[in-house]
This record gives C-alpha cells, structure tokens and sequence, in this order.
C-alpha cells in the first residue's frame, strides 16, 4: 500500500499575513466579497421567479376554466341564436311585403274602382313589377269595358290581356287575364 500524505505538506500560493493589504489582496477580496452579492441576488431572483411561476399558472387555470365556461355558453345559446338569426330572417320578408302589401294596396283600390259589375275576380298575383288579374265574366263586352277601364288609369294604362278561353268549371262564363306592369309610384 502506498504511504497516505500528511496534511502538513499542504500548498498555499496565497502569503498568510499582509496580503489583504496589498492591491491583489484587496482586488481579491472585494470579488470574494462581491461574488458572494452576485450569489445571494441570483438566489433571490430565481426564489422570485419560481414564486412568479405559481402565480401564473394559478391564473393561467383561472383563465382556462373561464375560457371554458364561455365556450360551454356560447354552445348552449347557439341553438338560440339561430332561432334569432332565422326570425331576423322572417322579419326582414315580412318588412319587404309589408312594404310591398302596402304599394300594392294602391294599386288594388284603383283596379277594384274600376270593375264592372258582372266581372267575378278569381286570383290577382304580384310578380317582380307585373300584376296578373285572372277573373270570370258572361260576356266579352265586360271585359272590354273592364279593360278600357283600367287603360283609363294612368298607371294602368298598359294593361292587355293575357288569355282569354271558356271557364273549365262554368262553360258560360269566360275566364281571362289581364297583365299590368307596374310602375313604382302609384296613385289613387
């Protein structure tokens, strides 16, 4: 075995007494002394880091669980908000006949003035600016008249007849259609 090595024949570069006195000791000492700040700051910021850390993720887990119920509520309106959009929907046609209904009545108050009295009316029709009168009547003179009528009003004045042919259900009436195209401001 070889001889173990006492500790007396330790090796020291650093000269025991005077050294802090000198500009090498002094230098050495004051990095000694600084390094150890250095140390104890770093501990500090990473004691504050890892702190920090459970406080993110704490909100982190509050945020996710937010995010989550706004998610579970946005899913459970949504069958709500597509009955809202579709009666948005409705609304907006209802709005356009409405509109329509009502620039339509004017037309019908002067279209019902003018019918003679053995004219029966059977189905009047709106379709993209064109009015379509589908009516019976026992002779071809009231439905000149009828027409004449109807060319009388300014508005009408281009009115013709579409079809004329013996009524399917009575023989002895005719049924004809008179076809009006519509300007977009009538009078009464």
């Amino acid at each position: 075995m070889p001889k173990r090595k006492s500790d007396d024949s330790k090796i020291n570069l650093i000269p025991q007494k005077g050294f802090e006195t000198t500009e090498g000791g002094r230098i050495l000492l004051w990095l000694l002394s600084s390094f150890r700040i250095v140390v104890i700051v770093t501990e500090i910021v990473v004691m504050i880091a890892f702190l920090v850390r459970f406080g993110l993720y704490s909100q982190n887990t509050s945020l996710t669980s937010e995010v989550k119920q706004k998610q579970d509520y946005i899913s459970s309106e949504a069958s709500f908000e597509k009955d809202f959009r579709a009666i948005q929907t409705k609304l907006k046609i209802f709005t356009t006949i409405a509109n329509t209904n009502n620039f339509m009545s004017n037309y019908l108050a002067n279209i019902s003035s003018h019918i003679p009295n053995d004219i029966v009316l059977k189905s009047v029709t709106y379709d993209q600016k064109k009015l379509s009168i589908t009516a019976t009547s026992p002779s071809e003179v009231s439905i000149a008249q009828f027409l004449a009528n109807l060319q009388s009003v300014s508005e009408l004045n281009s009115a013709a007849i579409e079809e004329i042919a013996p009524d399917v259900a009575n023989i002895s009436l005719l049924s004809f259609v008179i076809s009006v195209p519509l300007s977009s401001n009538p009078t009464q």
